[in-house]
């Protein structure tokens, strides 16, 4: 018997890891996604931070939020943002470290297109529900191909 191996490049090999942790976090995000939500005391202090959603044509829709609660993390500050007319709409599910973005304005994640998100402009290497914003903070969602 004889077995052929084929090496991946390491751009392959990057894009099936992410497209995998996608996955993951679709299924792990959706076990729960009735639970109710625990969302920062709304008594504590106040941070302003900045959205932009960059849908990969036409104008960004950029959105400022000037009374983000002091601990709340991106999952938090997003789900006020889906409570607010007219700007995007935004399908999150799951609750904690398992928070996920399923859709933007109904663009979900289809082959090697999705959505990528930046703090301050560095990616993101954690789920929005792990990341806790700070005053002057700039998350910005970009649609496109995988960079991975």
């Amino acid at each position: 018997m004889v077995f052929v191996c084929q090496t991946a490049s390491a751009a392959r090999v990057r894009r099936i890891v992410a497209i995998t942790c996608l996955l993951l976090l679709a299924v792990a995000g959706c076990q729960n996604a009735d639970d109710p939500v625990a969302a920062p005391p709304a008594d504590s202090a106040k941070i302003a931070v900045g959205f932009v959603f960059e849908f990969g044509e036409g104008e960004p829709v950029e959105i400022a939020l000037d009374a983000v609660p002091a601990g709340s993390t991106v999952a938090d500050a997003m789900r006020q943002i889906a409570e607010m007319p007219g700007t995007v709409q935004l399908e999150i599910v799951g609750k904690g470290d398992m928070t996920f973005v399923q859709s933007i304005n109904g663009k979900t994640t289809s082959g090697n297109e999705g959505w990528s998100y930046y703090v301050n402009e560095e990616w993101a290497q954690a789920g929005v529900g792990a990341i806790e914003l700070k005053e002057g903070d700039l998350v910005r969602w970009t649609y496109g191909e995988s960079e991975f």
